[in-house]
């Protein structure tokens, strides 16, 4: 398990899109209610898009599909607790 403790967000995004790139992964992350998520993911997916801009302005979030609800869900790397592709990734909560 590698640790990624106090990373800036243009760090972990860089970790997660080099680990992750057309592949399958899980992250774990906290809500923005609050709420802990689970959530299996791909990154890089456009067969369901419809054409629309992407509303994710910030390098705060980022755009993943969410392969359970079938849809693009924005993930808050503030509050991204793990990435688990084959290995886990762990970052400070």
């Amino acid at each position: 398990m590698i640790n990624y403790y106090n990373t800036p967000n243009t760090l972990k995004r860089t970790i997660v899109t080099n680990l992750v790139t057309g592949k399958f992964f899980q992250v774990g992350f906290v809500k923005l209610d609050g709420s802990y998520r689970l959530m299996t993911c791909r990154l890089g997916v456009k067969k369901h898009l419809h054409g629309g801009k992407s509303t994710n302005l910030s390098d705060r979030y980022l755009t993943v599909f969410d392969m359970e609800r079938l849809a693009y869900r924005n993930v808050s790397l503030d509050s991204l607790d793990f990435v688990k592709c084959g290995e886990i990734v762990r970052f400070a909560a």
